[in-house]
């Protein structure tokens, strides 16, 4: 009797089980030959190189008669050469099964065996499509909008195919038009402007709130306003400010003068803790 098992192979005598290591329960499609030369007994997976199983105390008897077992045993098999513990049922995809070169016709006994089903049912490699059996491999059969061995790569929409995006991503809003979304530290319409710490300038009326009241200046100041990004993990702020008194008017109808820090100047500095 010859078994495909989780690890491997194997092939029942009235000595235990000789394993063999090559993994063939990943999900792929694979091919399998067992070869037996006198008490010789190799494994060829995909078509490499053969790999010893060991010898057997005897040559084996296998003819068109002989059992071939894929994925376990029958119920009533005799399992006393297994080590405890030591099996575990095949789960996987072959494409063929051959003895010493000879093609096994595994269609005759699709009705019967219990887990057994035609076709590549556990191909999971396609992440955004469907795994299609081509000879001895398979092929992976992408749906619309990705591409790739694997279907993993999204492909740019037909929209953005003459839409550069230079540090950015083009993506296509719900009317059918290609934008840009920038990376961080980048802006312009195709991303190709870099934002640096430099300060914008404003000129408008400072505010306070204090309390219940509102209170504003009673002229616009002139002043920087530190934004934008800076690299290495600094931060845009100021780094030259200068004091001014400024009067403030408030809701109440008070008013008071007050000793403000108006930014000049803006650089990238240490990030406050």
């Amino acid at each position: 009797m010859l078994t495909l098992r989780k690890r491997g192979v194997m092939a029942k005598t009235s000595a235990a089980f000789p394993t063999a290591v090559e993994a063939v329960n990943d999900g792929l499609m694979h091919t399998v030959e067992v070869l037996i030369q006198n008490q010789s007994l190799s494994l060829v997976v995909d078509k490499g190189a053969p790999k010893s199983m060991g010898k057997l105390p005897r040559p084996p008897a296998v003819d068109h008669s002989t059992q071939l077992y894929i994925g376990g045993f029958p119920s009533l098999q005799d399992t006393a050469g297994l080590r405890p513990g030591a099996f575990q049922p095949f789960s996987g995809c072959i494409h063929e099964v051959r003895l010493n070169g000879e093609l096994q016709d595994l269609s005759g006994a699709l009705a019967g065996p219990e887990g057994v089903l035609p076709g590549c049912h556990t191909c999971s490699v396609c992440v955004h499509g469907e795994c299609v059996p081509q000879d001895s491999a398979y092929t992976c059969l992408c749906a619309d909008g990705y591409s790739g061995q694997f279907c993993d790569r999204q492909e740019e929409p037909m929209a953005c195919s003459r839409h550069h995006c230079v540090f950015g991503e083009c993506r296509v809003t719900e009317t059918g038009e290609p934008v840009c979304h920038c990376q961080p530290g980048y802006s312009g319409p195709t991303c190709e402007t870099e934002l640096t710490c430099e300060g914008e300038t404003l000129r408008e009326p400072l505010k306070r709130q204090m309390g219940h009241k509102s209170c504003m200046s009673s002229s616009k100041i002139l002043r920087l306003e530190c934004h934008h990004t800076c690299s290495s993990g600094l931060c845009c702020s100021a780094t030259k400010s200068r004091r001014r008194k400024v009067s403030f008017k408030c809701s109440d109808g008070s008013s008071f003068s007050e000793e403000v820090d108006i930014t000049v100047e803006c650089g990238c500095t240490k990030c406050p803790s």
